[in-house]
């Protein structure tokens, strides 16, 4: 059912996201990721970070390796037990906790949470991404940030709206890792503002399938539901390079918001 589609996409490891990030670029480029995020999130040596849908941990060992008390969350068994291999290689000491992000096990107890890499809007009620940023305003100390990096909607949604309305290709092929190609053939949900995606991955160990649903959210939606959830947005960027965000123009958005202080 396409409600819990992210149950078997990531639970059951239909994603190939083990496969994408044991890739070295990847490594590199988390690296500067982390190094970036330590300076926009201002967080010095002991500060505990909450790494909502961590996947297999790569920020969250890299956050650890520099000094922070890192929590990695995620629902999927498999990556969290590659995460655990990873760290353990890296004599990263990281908390890692299973669970369904709607339902985030934690009161005040960090001084930052993030949320990376797309890894937001995937239920196909709204109401459980406010119970998802709820949650994460209840694991923050007052005053502590929240950085999330997704989409930027507004772009995705006017392309491709634009594409389907002119009979344009939308379906194309990609590469994840190596050895394994994607093949992704999007369609719009209009009144929902959400694209549903159908993937067909080509691996050595044969192909896999797997239909996804993403919620296309601007800048200014995420204010708004910030704002319900106690926190409040103070910076904007095009991605975790630090560039400039352009609603018009910038693909992706780092947003860094702030819990009020008690």
């Amino acid at each position: 059912m396409l409600g819990n589609w992210w149950r078997s996409a990531f639970g059951g490891g239909a994603y190939p996201l083990i496969e994408a990030t044991r890739k070295p670029e990847w490594r590199r480029r988390t690296r500067s990721e982390v190094a970036f995020l330590r300076r926009a999130l201002g967080l010095r040596r002991g500060a505990k970070l909450l790494d909502v849908a961590c996947g297999t941990g790569r920020h969250s060992i890299e956050f650890s390796k520099s000094g922070i008390l890192a929590t990695g969350f995620d629902y999927s068994s498999r990556y969290l037990a590659e995460a655990r291999r990873e760290a353990r290689k890296a004599r990263a000491d990281v908390r890692w906790v299973r669970g369904d992000m709607r339902r985030l096990p934690f009161r005040p107890e960090f001084d930052a949470a993030i949320n990376l890499f797309s890894s937001f809007g995937y239920f196909t009620r709204g109401s459980d991404d406010d119970r998802v940023l709820r949650g994460i305003g209840r694991a923050l100390k007052p005053g502590g940030v929240f950085a999330i990096e997704i989409v930027n909607g507004d772009f995705i949604y006017e392309h491709l709206d634009t594409s389907l309305r002119k009979g344009w290709p939308v379906t194309h092929w990609g590469q994840v890792a190596d050895g394994v190609l994607t093949l992704e053939d999007p369609r719009l949900l209009r009144k929902q503002r959400a694209v549903v995606t159908d993937w067909i991955f080509f691996t050595k160990q044969g192909r896999r399938e797997m239909t996804s649903f993403f919620r296309l959210r601007s800048r200014e939606s995420f204010a708004a539901a910030f704002r319900k959830a106690g926190l409040r947005l103070e910076r904007s960027f095009g991605g975790l390079d630090g560039s400039p965000f352009d609603a018009e123009r910038s693909r992706r958005m780092l947003l860094i918001a702030r819990k009020g202080a008690a």
